[in-house]
């Protein structure tokens, strides 16, 4: 072809027949190329595409076989009150077969006590020390000039770490010290003054003797 381009021209023509030639093959050849690329090019983007559903697909497997070989798919238990119970089958256990029901009849609370009302949070309870138990663990609160108030009482109380806290509440008719423990009967504590102390802390022992802290609520 390129022959009989250049024999049709004539060589004496003066035109670049060689760069002519060229032209026409890039004309001829560059759409084929970029036809060749475009498909090249989409199916490097649908291997990608199949390499990641592949990739999925495999991770999916992997979660799925843990979640039937951990139970998590079984029939689980059903709870009504998530604040008071929690429930779940042990794993590889079917629950399907088998019929049972709890009923929480009463959930744990908190001892709870009280004294009688001072005139303000500042009023002094009277020196000494005085023995918290709490199951068997004894923490000593010791009253001096220093903290000789109803606020120092439950400073010294709070400050012992020993899961029972101590309010002081203010209204209208005063101010009195509150101690509420852990939940549960193993949190029951009792409040007791030491021989030689100001006979005023008796009004914040318990159990007392008609003088002490009132219960409100037993462990």
């Amino acid at each position: 072809m390129i022959g009989s381009i250049t024999t049709a021209l004539g060589v004496g023509s003066g035109i670049d027949t060689v760069r002519l030639v060229e032209d026409l093959a890039a004309a001829s050849r560059d759409p084929k190329v970029a036809q060749l690329d475009s498909r090249a090019n989409a199916n490097k983007a649908k291997i990608s595409l199949v390499a990641q559903a592949r990739s999925d697909l495999e991770n999916f497997s992997t979660t799925f076989a843990e979640l039937v070989s951990g139970g998590t798919l079984q029939s689980q238990p059903s709870v009504s009150d998530a604040t008071a119970l929690s429930a779940i089958a042990a794993p590889g256990v079917r629950a399907g077969n088998l019929s049972a029901e709890i009923s929480v009849q009463q959930l744990a609370k908190s001892q709870t006590v009280y004294s009688g009302y001072l005139a303000s949070a500042s009023a002094t309870v009277g020196q000494g020390s005085m023995t918290l138990s709490v199951g068997t663990q004894n923490y000593t609160i010791t009253i001096d000039p220093t903290n000789d108030s109803l606020t120092g009482l439950a400073a010294a109380i709070n400050a012992t770490a020993s899961g029972v806290t101590a309010n002081i509440l203010t209204d209208g008719n005063g101010a009195r010290i509150v101690l509420k423990g852990q939940t549960g009967a193993a949190g029951a504590y009792t409040l007791t003054p030491v021989a030689g102390g100001d006979p005023a802390l008796d009004r914040f022992a318990y159990p007392g003797t008609g003088t002490g802290l009132t219960l409100a609520q037993a462990a």
